[in-house]
């Protein structure tokens, strides 16, 4: 049995246009000849990309040729690829100062690719696998191509994680398998792949095929990043090697969560211990930007993702690996501490005098004289980077705390400054410094000046809720509980929501280790006051009743109208809509959606 369909080009299209891998341009079923004169492939392939879209004569001109020649260069140009087109010239329209490649008729695997992916069925995805021959103008180094071929060997990527997925809910693990194989090679750094390829070649019986990926993928993190792989992974490498591992997910025992490790609190942080903590693809992104030392490293998220989770184990790897590291969480401030600039400066300065057995003498530390931002720039001048001769990397978490308060302007600015201080103070000892931080507020919200922004520059991680291969992973952590039914019902009422998709399983492995049954399944309990999500739900409603303005936004998104933008933007921090922008919003999950439209229209 094939995994995906042949590539095929349609007989109908006169001009076929192949993007992926190296350019093949065909005319009526034969090589197109002569595009190299005067950039014509090149020229050629930009506006196929554009999808039909007008692009001005000027802007087309500077992509390819020096200002001073750049529009004569492409007349000439145009002309000659009109003249090597032949009877599919008259799709090279120029008109008023733009330029456009009507598609109407021309083949163009890209832009099949983009539809495929855009309807996202498993035929359509296994068609749209097919089409990628290699990546988007495999050699070419134009500046322009970058963002296109990133994004298309990102969807490339997740079609095959998502193939694989499909394959997996049937039991289809060669097929499951054979996608995975390739987005491993597509995308290394993402643990979940090598995860769930192990698991799928241990379930068709390929041990030894299973216990060779964690090999290579061990050798690719320390060759790459100097790292080694992640609990989770090494935790499956040691069941299949050891044959503890259960090849049927349906039959595995239930139950297998140890009475004392259910003890362990749901919510926050997780401890670093926890059996339960899955790493995703973020976290070696996260390990790897602390490791280049990089300046700022942000861990971007709705609320109840698993970011404090994250940042404490990275933090964690950084120290085992030499680097001198402090954590301040902003929920942990009273009021006091939060009152003004200063406040704040000098508790900063306490957590860093006392976190690296610093000392901090206010008579000497502290100059009434100068602002606060400047005194702790100072004092980690002074005595931080001066006492230490390892890389620093300070985490501060939650910032959340400090949006709302008047300085938080001037907060950001200072930790916008000291990155770029790396640039302008060379002599300074700032590269030692990275700043990792975790929010979830849309920063543009309180931040006017985008050029003082932290959250704007460095390294930026969204770290999002669970994919239904990560939900699978952490179904194993309480001993496959769930069967692929199961898991699919549960991924479709709470979307991957990481704090609910716990609970649920929490719920379901504390009545097999206290009762010693299974329980029952939770869809048809979700709404009911005993629920196991009752206390989480009751609070959400509680406070959109709080603020009318976000009530209001929710109920619009229920009745399928758009709502504010403000209002959508401060939903989506707190981790109640989704959505790329306000015309894409949506609830985070079917649970929300059924409570709120019972609770907000009753």
């Amino acid at each position: 049995m094939s995994a995906e369909p042949e590539y095929i080009v349609p007989v109908q299209s006169s001009l076929c246009i192949k993007l992926f891998g190296e350019l093949d341009v065909s005319l009526n079923g034969r090589p197109l000849h002569g595009l190299q004169e005067r950039q014509g492939e090149r020229l050629l392939a930009y506006l196929a990309l554009r999808q039909g879209r007008s692009v001005s004569s000027t802007a087309l001109a500077g992509v390819f040729w020096p200002v001073t020649e750049s529009l004569d260069s492409l007349r000439q140009a145009l002309l000659n690829l009109r003249r090597v087109l032949g009877n599919a010239a008259g799709r090279l329209e120029t008109a008023r100062g733009v330029v456009i490649l009507n598609l109407e008729g021309i083949w163009v695997d890209a832009i099949v690719f983009d539809n495929a992916i855009a309807e996202n069925t498993p035929e359509l995805l296994r068609q749209a696998v097919a089409l990628y021959q290699g990546s988007l103008l495999e050699g070419w180094t134009e500046s322009w191509l970058e963002a296109e071929r990133e994004k298309r060997k990102v969807a490339y990527a997740e079609a095959l994680y998502a193939l694989a997925a499909n394959a997996l809910v049937t039991a289809d693990f060669r097929i499951a398998a054979s996608y995975l194989h390739r987005y491993v090679r597509c995308r290394p750094a993402h643990e979940r792949g090598w995860l769930e390829l192990m698991s799928a070649l241990s379930n068709s019986g390929e041990r030894l095929a299973a216990l060779d990926i964690y090999h290579r993928y061990r050798d690719y993190l320390n060759r790459s990043h100097a790292l080694s792989p992640p609990a989770t992974t090494t935790s499956l490498y040691h069941e299949i090697r050891e044959g503890t591992w259960t090849t049927s997910p349906v039959t595995a025992p239930s139950g297998s969560v140890c009475a004392s490790e259910m003890e362990e609190p749901i919510g926050g942080a997780m401890p670093m211990k926890s059996p339960f903590y899955v790493s995703r693809p973020i976290d070696i992104q996260f390990q790897t930007a602390i490791a280049r030392q990089d300046s700022i490293v942000l861990v971007k998220g709705s609320r109840q993702t698993g970011k404090s989770s994250l940042l404490a184990r990275g933090l964690h790897h950084a120290r085992k690996r030499g680097t001198t590291v402090i954590t301040v969480n902003f929920r942990t401030f009273s009021e006091h501490d939060l009152l003004s600039m200063e406040a704040t400066c000098l508790r900063l300065i306490t957590s860093l005098s006392v976190g690296l057995d610093l000392e901090f003498t206010p008579a000497v530390d502290w100059n009434p004289l100068l602002s606060p931002n400047v005194n702790l720039e100072r004092y980690l001048l002074r005595r931080v980077l001066t006492a230490i001769s390892a890389p620093f990397v300070w985490g501060l978490d939650e910032l959340d705390c400090l949006f709302a308060r008047p300085f938080s302007e001037e907060f950001f600015s200072m930790l916008r400054s000291w990155h770029e201080k790396r640039a302008f103070e060379p002599a300074k000892p700032w590269r030692r410094l990275t700043l990792a931080l975790t929010c979830a507020t849309e920063a543009h919200l309180y931040i006017t000046d985008l050029n003082k922004s932290p959250f704007n520059v460095g390294t930026r991680l969204m770290l999002d809720d669970f994919t239904p291969g990560e939900v699978e992973a952490l179904n194993r952590c309480y001993g496959l509980l769930l069967n692929s039914e199961e898991r699919a019902a549960m991924y479709d009422l709470l979307g991957g929501h990481p704090y609910l998709t716990r609970l649920a399983l929490h719920e379901r492995a504390h009545a097999a280790v206290t009762s010693g049954h299974d329980g029952a399944l939770l869809e048809a309990q979700a709404l009911r006051p005993d629920s196991p999500f009752a206390d989480h739900l009751v609070h959400l409603g509680a406070y959109l009743e709080a603020s009318p303005a976000l009530r209001q936004a929710v109920e619009e998104v229920l009745q399928g109208r758009c709502c504010e933008e403000d209002s959508f933007f401060r939903l989506r921090s707190i981790g109640v809509l989704h959505g790329a922008d306000r015309k894409h919003a949506r609830l985070r999950c079917r649970l929300y959606e059924a409570y709120l439209r019972k609770h907000l229209q009753a």
